[in-house]
């Protein structure tokens, strides 16, 4: 099955192949994505939209202890986390996709993901993407756009993530209100 899977894994390269092969490291790179104009946001409102996350998870928790010996699940809270769950992720995406935009709008730099690698690593990889704030503030640190504590900003991006980023939020608008 291993190479069945690399046969089907070389097929989708094999357009590459010929013609543009030697010009994929030899040429010009193509844009990857237009910066976004900085827009003045609320840290505070970002921090709980995506802080309805840990909500989520704190009802699923509460509803885990209440059911410990009644021998199965009551779904009282399932649903409340759900909901909860879904509307702090839509957030969080919206912020990684916005951030990381305007960030390359205010200090471009080759470290910088696009928006919408940041938005698919936010979802796909959850503990990558709680690093996400920790590569903005150090690429806005090195462009001196802003002065952020590195050490507090890893230390509430692995304690409490909306922290983190209600702290970069408001370094951006800074930023922002500057350069504007």
């Amino acid at each position: 099955w291993s190479v069945v899977a690399m046969a089907v894994a070389a097929a989708f390269l094999l357009p590459l192949l010929p013609s543009s092969a030697r010009s994929l490291f030899n040429g010009v790179p193509r844009d990857r994505h237009a910066p976004l104009e900085p827009r003045r946001r609320s840290p505070v409102g970002f921090a709980l939209w995506v802080g309805l996350l840990h909500v989520a998870a704190g009802l699923l928790l509460l509803q885990f202890v209440q059911n410990i010996g009644r021998g199965g699940p009551a779904p009282q809270w399932q649903w409340l986390a759900l909901a909860c769950a879904l509307t702090g992720l839509v957030g969080l995406v919206i912020w990684n996709y916005r951030l990381h935009g305007e960030v390359a709008y205010l200090a471009p730099s080759p470290e910088l993901l696009t928006p919408q690698a940041a938005a698919w690593i936010c979802v796909f990889m959850p503990l990558a993407g709680l690093l996400l704030p920790v590569q903005l503030g150090h690429v806005l640190n090195s462009a001196q756009r802003a002065r952020i504590s590195m050490g507090w900003l890893v230390f509430w991006s692995l304690l409490l993530p909306p922290v983190a980023m209600a702290r970069l939020q408001h370094a951006v608008n800074q930023c922002g209100d500057a350069r504007g």
